[in-house]
């Protein structure tokens, strides 16, 4: 696993340099374009500090701890020691009818009670993922997520089973990683080749 380190300036639309209270878990995103490297999803959310500030559209804030590209690269964007923007939200949840889904307040607790200033961002790491169309991973992207997913776990003492999630686990009514939530038997199955490879490193 090649890891590249491709930090973005410190900014308060994508990296707010405030460091992470504490590591409940590891989610799972899709970058939600596919085609889209890991290169160009890291500039993008490098652009948004000067994005925010020049185009007449509401602040947006993103970012993610890494992104891994379709051939296995890992792209560190924010160190993971830092909050970074992945899974806040303001809406309702569709089957909790609250912001943050039922699983999200039974894992994560304070952090993912909205309206309160702490966020499930201030506990948990992001990794983006490309896709191709359908949100299908390629075989290198999947390797690397596994493996650094893995290395996640074991620093922080995460259990594999429990705290791992998919956006869609935290915030209910996004649809990332779309190929995952199409298919959650698959997710489950990476949770468990997480776990494999957890034995061996």
């Amino acid at each position: 696993m090649n890891v590249i380190s491709a930090f973005i300036d410190v900014n308060e639309f994508s990296r707010p340099g405030r460091t992470l209270r504490e590591v409940k878990g590891v989610v799972l995103h899709n970058i939600g374009i596919p085609g889209q490297t890991a290169l160009q999803c890291r500039n993008y959310f490098d652009s948004l500090k000067t994005q925010n500030a020049t185009d007449n559209k509401p602040d947006r804030s993103a970012s993610a701890h890494d992104i891994i590209d379709f051939n296995g690269d890992v792209y560190e964007v924010v160190p993971v020691t830092e909050k970074a923007y992945h899974v806040g939200s303001s809406v309702l949840d569709p089957a909790s009818h609250k912001v943050y889904t039922d699983l999200a307040r039974a894992r994560l607790g304070d952090y993912a009670k909205y309206p309160e200033r702490i966020s499930p961002n201030s506990c948990l790491i992001g990794i983006e993922l490309c896709h191709g169309e359908k949100g299908i991973f390629s075989e290198n992207t999947l390797g690397s997520a596994m493996l650094r997913v893995a290395q996640y776990c074991k620093r922080f003492k995460l259990d594999p089973e429990t705290q791992i999630f998919t956006h869609h686990d935290i915030v209910g009514w996004k649809k990332c990683p779309q190929y995952w939530v199409d298919h959650p038997a698959l997710f489950e199955a990476f949770k468990k080749d997480v776990a494999r490879i957890m034995m061996a490193i």
